[in-house]
C-alpha cells in the first residue's frame, strides 16, 4: 500500500496506472511493448508493474498484446484485402502458419474464412 492512502485509494490509484497502461498498448501495437516502458508509463518499478499488472487483469502482458494484436487482425481481415501474410506480420507473427494457428485457438476459424 501506498504511505498515507487507505486500501481503496490505493487500489483506485493503481487501476488507474493499470489503465493508462492499456490504453497506451491499444495506441502503440506496432511499437516496442516490453515491461520497462510499460512500468514507466505506469509509474511502477517493473518487478512490481508486471505483479501488479497479472493481478489487476487476469493475464500477463504478453498475453494483453497478444490478444490485442490478434483482435485487430481480426478487424483488418473484416475491413482490408490485405494479403494474410501482411497482417500476420502486423500482429507479430513471423510465419503465416504460426498466425494462422493462434488465430484458429482464439476465433475456432482459421483467418480468411
Amino acid at each position: 500500500m501506498v504511505a498515507g492512502m487507505t486500501k481503496h485509494e490505493t487500489q483506485l490509484d493503481y487501476g488507474r496506472r493499470i489503465a493508462r497502461v492499456t490504453d497506451y498498448i491499444a495506441a502503440n501495437l506496432d511499437g516496442e511493448l516490453n515491461v520497462e516502458r510499460l512500468a514507466e508509463v505506469a509509474t511502477f518499478s517493473p518487478f512490481h508493474f508486471h505483479r501488479i499488472y497479472r493481478e489487476a487483469t487476469g493475464e500477463t502482458l504478453t498475453d494483453t498484446v497478444r490478444r490485442l494484436r490478434l483482435h485487430r487482425a481480426a478487424v483488418e481481415l473484416t475491413r482490408e484485402d490485405a494479403p494474410l501474410e501482411k497482417i500476420a506480420k502486423r500482429a507479430g507473427y513471423s510465419t503465416l502458419a504460426a498466425f494462422t494457428r493462434a488465430f484458429s485457438a482464439d476465433y475456432g476459424v482459421p483467418p480468411g474464412t
